[in-house]
């Protein structure tokens, strides 16, 4: 998965595919992000976040709501 857009100022990201077909359409999911959502691997923080990110995997809390409890960015 990728990051493909960052909202209010780093509280929810949508993530979605790395889009291989211009052609195609793809899922994205939005997950929210509060102060208790760890960020691991090549970043350590949700400010160094950004649009773009690929190979991110995401861990959630709760099952009303897609809140992430860890977010892994590996490169």
């Amino acid at each position: 998965m990728r990051i493909l857009e960052l909202e209010n100022e780093n509280e929810n990201i949508m993530i979605g595919p790395p889009a291989t077909d211009p052609e195609a359409s793809y899922l994205a999911y939005e997950i929210i992000i509060d102060e208790n959502t760890k960020v691991e691997g090549t970043k350590s923080s949700v400010t160094d976040l950004i649009e773009g990110d690929q190979n991110v995997w995401t861990e959630k809390k709760g099952s009303d709501e897609e809140t992430a409890e860890k977010i892994e960015v590996i490169k």
